[in-house]
């Protein structure tokens, strides 16, 4: 064999050019969306609602009576900077709208104020139980008390927690590191009945009819209604 041939022979062929991998593209990244924004209701809207849902709670009430307190719904709400449907939820939870209502532990009226509270918040030092079972002095001293308890603790369920158990027992409590799932309860009852007043509200076409309605004469609502069931009427926790 000639040499040149056989040297051929031991060369190895050459090697093919590594192909480097293609990898697929990487899909799309998706953009979070925003969490969807609350509905935007007209201040005008929920006042009419107020008005409603007082009338509609307080059937047996005189009219002028019903239009007083929901003025003063809106008036003392407004003023402490507090969503007055939550005011109506809170007056539904406290006494179903029994501007007579009264409990073992001294709280009275529409939102189970008791008269130290009344004279404390309205700097009323001669006041008196007559004073407490008014409708408009109760919610004036009851919205200004609650909003005290607002920026004492500084959260809408202690606060509304503290409204019927008392201030001090819920800083006791939290000072303990634990509220009782019952104590805990009574913020759960307001802020479902909120909800249910809420969303009456924003049923298809309820805002403008309402805002549609004389301002004197609001309409009033089935009492089988959603969410707007009346309830009897529940006892305070003692405070």
């Amino acid at each position: 064999m000639r040499e040149d041939l056989a040297a051929a022979a031991e060369v190895s062929p050459p090697q093919a050019a590594a192909v480097p991998a293609i990898e697929p593209p990487a899909p799309p990244a998706v953009e979070a969306q925003p969490p969807a924004a609350e509905p935007q209701i007209p201040p005008e809207h929920v006042e009419a609602h107020v008005r409603a849902q007082v009338a509609q709670r307080m059937p047996g009430a005189a009219p002028t009576t019903r239009r007083k307190v929901a003025a003063t719904v809106l008036a003392e709400s407004s003023r402490a900077g507090v969503d007055p449907l939550l005011v109506v939820a809170l007056i539904h939870v406290e006494s179903s709208f029994n501007p007579r209502a009264r409990s073992r532990a001294g709280a009275l009226g529409l939102m189970q104020v008791r008269v130290p509270t009344l004279r404390e918040q309205l700097h009323r030092p001669q006041a008196r139980r007559a004073d407490a079972l008014d409708p408009h002095t109760n919610v004036q001293a009851g919205v200004r008390y609650f909003r005290q308890l607002l920026d004492t603790f500084g959260a809408t369920d202690l606060a509304l927690m503290a409204y019927n158990a008392g201030p001090g027992r819920i800083q006791r409590l939290l000072a303990e590191g634990d509220i009782p799932p019952r104590i805990r309860d009574y913020s759960r009852k307001v802020v479902a009945e909120l909800e249910r007043i809420r969303n009456a509200l924003l049923r298809p076409g309820r805002a403008e009819s309402l805002a549609a309605a004389p301002r004197g004469a609001a309409p009033e609502l089935p009492l089988a209604a959603p969410g707007l069931a009346r309830p009897a009427a529940e006892p305070s926790i003692a405070r």
